[in-house]
């Protein structure tokens, strides 16, 4: 063997090292990196470069193989290309690839698809080129510094590589084909909750498009649950606009809506932006998929109704009072009402002399709640409240009569009812038994009804 052939041999058994470090560093720059424009080109650019020779320079001359040889190197060439189509079709798959051909486009499901189709398509590329690639070399490595190459035993290894790879590649096609299935058995103990009737609702009923972020890693098993349970919302409204992304290849996304770390899902409408925290990992994820639906539609409310304000009025011994300094604990309190109205979006305030109940109710008031008060509202704050009703305004009042009397708390009046004058006297003209100063807080027999005109025994001189 001649010199020339064994030069040619050593410089073309470092073009596969030198795209396999390309690789590495591609994965370094577009994942890891990805946050960081400059870092990620630092990156990238060498990868771009490494990858470049390590697959185009099986075409130069002086790399190529000579002789018996010559027909493993147009497999490599072959394999190489194939691989480079698969890093060209990744980089169309990013958001700027999308954007240069037209791709970005249309409603997001359509957009969502035809990213997954290409994250596919570049994948099985790098697989089908990348895998008989190695398997190849592993074999051709011995036979680098011998006289002779043997041919089949290069090319057996390069099948077997590529056979692998399908296989792989046909697995994965698959399940991305059952992925897209409405579909779906659930045999597990722990559930993700389902769109409940409430939330679909609420969803049928927007008029304006909300659009509903997920950050989760590609493979992930929690991303597959959300998904499962937003695609499931996202058919009963079109104007639901639900996007999966991931975080690390959509970087100006998620610092548009100021995300930092996977495993959340972000609702925006206009300038409203709200998220949720869910995770990625399974093992702390579990708890908020169990509650996904209450989370997300107390989300979902936040964004599409404007906030409302709740008044409770305070001062009068109500339930959401504060007690005294001083003074136990009560043992009736109004946090679950507050946690209630706070998941329907509502700005909870409290509402006394002090804030101006005794003159008018604020204007910003949807609601004006009075719970079990103990003690009496005074006559201006009574006035306050009839004057807000009257004008269409949503009062409700809820009292304790066990606690209280009534009457006595809405009126302040804490003196017994007494009878008419005109009716205290009975119809044979005997004065009443009221009439008498009582001497203690017995209730008089003339209460009783009357057997007969005989004069009440309350009556008769003591």
């Amino acid at each position: 063997m001649s010199d020339t052939t064994q030069d040619t041999k050593r410089l073309a058994q470092w073009l596969l090292p030198a795209y396999l470090v390309g690789l590495l560093l591609l994965l370094l720059g577009e994942r890891v990196l990805a946050g960081m424009d400059s870092g990620r080109w630092m990156a990238t650019g060498p990868a771009l470069a490494l990858i470049g020779f390590g697959t185009l320079g099986r075409f130069v001359p002086a790399f190529q193989e000579r002789g018996e040889t010559r027909g493993i190197a147009r497999i490599m060439q072959v394999l190489g290309l194939i691989a480079l189509a698969g890093v060209a079709a990744y980089f169309v798959s990013t958001d700027a690839g999308l954007r240069a051909f037209g791709l970005d486009t249309g409603p997001a499901k359509d957009r969502e698809r035809t990213a997954d189709i290409l994250r596919v398509v570049w994948a099985a590329l790098l697989m089908l080129g990348t895998l008989p690639q190695i398997f190849a070399e592993a074999a051709l490595w011995p036979m680098r510094r011998s006289p002779r190459s043997e041919r089949r035993r290069v090319l057996a290894a390069a099948t077997a590589g590529f056979s692998l790879a399908a296989a792989a590649v046909y697995c994965s096609l698959f399940v991305f084909a059952a992925g897209t299935l409405e579909w779906k058995l659930d045999f597990s103990y722990f559930r993700t909750s389902r769109p409940s009737d409430s939330t679909k609702k609420i969803v049928e009923s927007l008029g304006e498009p909300v659009r509903v972020v997920a950050f989760f890693p590609d493979v992930n098993e929690a991303r597959n649950e959300v998904k499962g349970y937003l695609d499931e919302l996202a058919r009963a409204n079109p104007r639901l606009q639900v996007e999966i992304q991931d975080r690390l290849m959509a970087p100006a996304l998620a610092r548009e809506l100021r995300v930092t770390q996977d495993g959340v899902i972000v609702l925006a409408k206009d300038s409203v932006n709200e998220s949720l925290r869910i995770g990625t990992e399974m093992s702390g994820a579990k708890k908020k998929l169990k509650t996904l639906d209450s989370d997300f539609q107390e989300k979902l409310l936040k964004v599409v109704r404007k906030r409302r304000v709740a008044y409770l009025t305070v001062g009068h011994g109500e339930i959401n009072d504060k007690p005294v300094t001083g003074e136990a604990p009560k043992d009736r309190s109004a946090s679950i009402l507050k946690r209630q109205l706070e998941a329907q979006n509502y700005l909870v305030k409290t509402l006394g002399l002090a804030q101006g109940l005794g003159s008018e109710v604020p204007g910003d008031a949807t609601l004006v709640m009075v719970l079990g008060p103990t003690e009496p509202f005074a006559p201006e704050e009574l006035t306050t409240l009839k004057a807000y009703a009257d004008h269409g305004g949503k009062l409700f009042v809820a009292l304790d009569p066990d606690a209280v009397s009534p009457t006595a708390t809405l009126t302040g009046d804490d003196t017994p009812e007494q009878p008419d004058a005109a009716a205290a006297a009975t119809r044979d003209g005997t004065p009443a038994a009221s009439a008498k100063p009582a001497a203690s807080a017995k209730p008089a027999a003339s209460a009783r009804p009357a057997a007969s005109a005989r004069p009440a025994a309350s009556a008769r001189p003591a």
